[in-house]
């Protein structure tokens, strides 16, 4: 089993330490007041040195399931984009309650089967800085197993990598030097040699097309702003820079592809 507790490890007199960091190291062995010789039993589990990831006992019907995975992620957003590498605080720019200068906005990253795309295998939800890095966490991925990496957003084209993964121990994936990072190249370039995800799928359907316009057309109308899909600039209102992003990428027949 993994377990993360409080910043500080929790000694308990049962023999195991927890720490913060699971999936790295998740226990350290200790006998309060005692000479530790390198194992102990646990409710009825040898724990022992010998278990050098300290993420499971050594006992083979005690081992926890797959332990969860990082994905270090790298991307930028063609509505947010500002130039130089950065992107708008999307999440200030709406207003929304403690959001800070470096944050651009939410965005879901998943993972999939190489078999059956449709299968969706993890799925976390991640926060995409004003620099393009996110973090992202499955649980129950395996390290050696090739996956489908997906992102997708609030009113971005969902996005698949440009091949299978292999996540590891840890996965770093980046989206903005090359347009081969995303399947069958469906990146747009924002700046010389700097790529990013197509902005202007409002109802995630997997087009871009008049539902999408017809959406930002009536928040317009009424006024509508701060955090709503159709501010897709990311700059906080809903207006004609909006549409006309959206019109642009209609007109080059822009969305949605997948294996």
């Amino acid at each position: 089993f993994n377990y993360s507790s409080n910043p500080n490890p929790l000694r308990l007199r049962t023999s195991v330490s927890w720490w913060t960091n699971p999936c790295t190291q998740n226990y350290a062995m200790f006998y309060p007041g005692r000479v530790y010789n390198g194992q102990a039993y646990f409710n009825g589990e040898l724990w022992t040195t010998a278990d050098v990831d300290a993420k499971s006992p050594v006992s083979a019907n005690a081992n926890s399931a797959a332990c969860g995975r990082e994905v270090f992620l790298s991307a930028f957003v063609q509505g947010y984009y500002d130039g130089g590498s950065q992107m708008r605080p999307v999440l200030a720019n709406a207003g929304v309650s403690g959001a800070t200068m470096d944050l651009c906005d939410t965005i879901t990253l998943e993972l999939r089967s190489v078999a059956d795309p449709s299968i969706k295998i993890s799925s976390c939800r991640s926060l995409l800085k004003t620099d393009g890095t996110a973090l992202g966490y499955f649980s129950g991925a395996s390290a050696a197993t090739p996956y489908w990496l997906v992102v997708s957003g609030r009113n971005m084209v969902t996005t698949w990598s440009g091949s299978p993964v292999t996540l590891g121990s840890a996965l770093t994936y980046d989206f903005t030097a090359s347009p081969a990072s995303a399947y069958l190249s469906n990146l747009l370039e924002l700046e010389n040699g700097v790529y990013g995800i197509i902005s202007g799928d409002l109802s995630q359907d997997g087009t871009i097309d008049a539902a999408d316009l017809g959406i930002a057309d009536f928040d317009i109308y009424y006024g509508g702003g701060g955090y709503v899909v159709s501010d897709v600039t990311g700059d906080g209102t809903v207006d004609a820079s909006d549409l006309g992003l959206i019109d642009y990428n209609i007109y080059f027949g822009f969305g949605a592809v997948s294996p």
